[in-house]
C-alpha cells in the first residue's frame, strides 16, 4: 500500500469511528474533537502506513515523543484511551485482526482539585457581576443563578430549551453527557431571575417560538453557545472584583462542594451533577474536607501554631 493509499484508509476509518463515538458511544462533541487529534498525531507518527500495520512498538514511540515534547500527563492518558477505543473498533469491524493498544499503559496522573468559589464570591459574581442594564443583564443574572443552583455544565446550560424548565416544580430537565437525562430542582433565587429574564428580557432579545427555541439568547437574539458564556462568567467576575480568571465550571464546581459542606449525601451529590461514576463525585469529598480544614485553620482560636516550647512561663501553675 502506498502512501495516498494509506492516506485514504487512515480518513476513511477516522471518520468511521467519530461517527461511532457520537452515535453508538454518545460521546460529546468536545471528546469526539479531542480523540480525532489524539489520532491525527498518532496518524503523523507513522508516515506512509494504513492502520493495519500500525504496531505496539508505534504506539509506544509514539507516546515517548509526545512526552518528550512536553505533553502533559492527562493529555497522554487520553491519547491511550483514544487509540485503543479506535483499534478496538478496527479490530470489532474488520479493519484489523488485533488491538495493538489492548496492552498499552497510560500514564499515571493525579488529577488536581476542582478550583471552587467561597459562597460569599458566588453571591458577588452573581449579584455585582451582572448588574448592567437592559436584557443582557437580565440574561446574564439567570444563566449565573441557573449555573450555580442546578449545577450545570457550560454546555448543558446553553443547550437548554423552553421546554426543558419546570417552573411550576422549579425543575429543569438537563441532557448530560452520553445522552443521559436527569431532572435537577433550582431554588428560589433562580426562579425570580429566570421569570425576569422570560418576562422582560428574553422578548426583547427577539426570543419566541415554541418549547424547542433555546433558553438563552444572544444579543442577535439566536442561541447562546458556550464561548460567549465563558466570556459573560468572565467579564462578572472582573465586575464583582474577583481577581481570578474563571470559567463556568468553576460555579458547577462551587455547587457540588457546598452541597457537601451543608451535609447533602455524595449519591445524591452524584445524581445532581449527572456523574455515570460515584468516583467521578468523590473528588468534591477530598475539596470539601480541604475548605473545612481552612475554615478550622482560620476560625479555632487554638488552630493555630503554639508560641513557645513546652515548657511553662515562670510562675504558671502546673497541674
Amino acid at each position: 500500500m502506498n502512501a495516498d493509499e494509506a492516506a485514504q484508509e487512515w480518513e476513511r476509518w477516522l471518520v468511521a469511528y467519530a461517527r461511532h463515538l457520537g452515535a453508538e458511544r454518545r460521546a460529546s462533541p468536545a471528546t469526539v474533537r479531542a480523540y480525532a487529534a489524539d489520532l491525527r498525531s498518532l496518524r503523523e507518527a507513522v508516515p506512509g502506513r494504513a492502520p493495519a500495520a500500525v504496531g505496539r512498538d508505534d504506539l509506544r514511540a509514539w507516546l515517548y515523543h509526545r512526552a518528550q515534547a512536553g505533553v502533559g500527563a492527562r493529555s497522554l492518558a487520553r491519547g491511550v484511551a483514544a487509540v485503543r477505543g479506535f483499534f478496538q473498533f478496527l479490530e470489532r469491524e474488520g479493519g484489523r485482526a488485533d488491538n495493538p493498544a489492548r496492552r498499552l499503559l497510560a500514564p499515571r496522573y493525579r488529577p488536581g482539585l476542582p478550583r471552587v468559589l467561597t459562597e460569599e464570591e458566588v453571591r458577588r459574581l452573581i449579584e455585582d457581576g451582572t448588574r448592567r442594564p437592559g436584557p443582557l443583564g437580565l440574561r446574564d443574572r439567570a444563566a449565573l443563578e441557573l449555573l450555580y443552583a442546578a449545577g450545570l455544565r457550560a454546555s448543558e446550560l446553553t443547550g437548554l430549551t423552553l421546554g426543558d424548565l419546570r417552573p411550576e416544580e422549579r425543575l429543569v430537565q438537563v441532557r448530560g453527557k452520553g445522552g443521559r437525562t436527569r431532572l435537577v430542582p433550582y431554588g428560589r433565587a433562580a426562579a425570580a431571575a429566570l421569570a425576569a429574564y422570560l418576562n422582560a428580557g428574553r422578548p426583547r432579545l427577539g426570543g419566541g417560538g415554541g418549547p424547542a427555541a433555546p433558553l438563552f439568547l444572544n444579543a442577535r437574539g439566536g442561541a447562546l453557545n458556550v464561548r460567549s458564556l465563558r466570556r459573560i462568567v468572565d467579564a462578572a467576575a472582573r465586575r464583582a472584583g474577583i481577581g481570578r480568571h474563571l470559567s463556568p465550571h468553576w460555579l458547577r464546581h462551587s455547587f457540588a462542594t457546598h452541597l457537601l459542606n451543608g451535609g447533602a449525601d455524595l449519591r445524591s451529590v452524584q445524581e445532581l451533577l449527572g456523574h455515570a461514576r460515584l468516583r467521578t463525585t468523590q473528588v468534591y469529598t477530598h475539596l470539601s474536607q480541604a475548605y473545612l480544614n481552612q475554615v478550622y485553620r482560620q476560625a479555632h482560636p487554638r488552630a493555630g501554631r503554639v508560641a513557645g516550647s513546652g515548657a511553662g512561663k515562670a510562675g504558671e501553675q502546673h497541674v
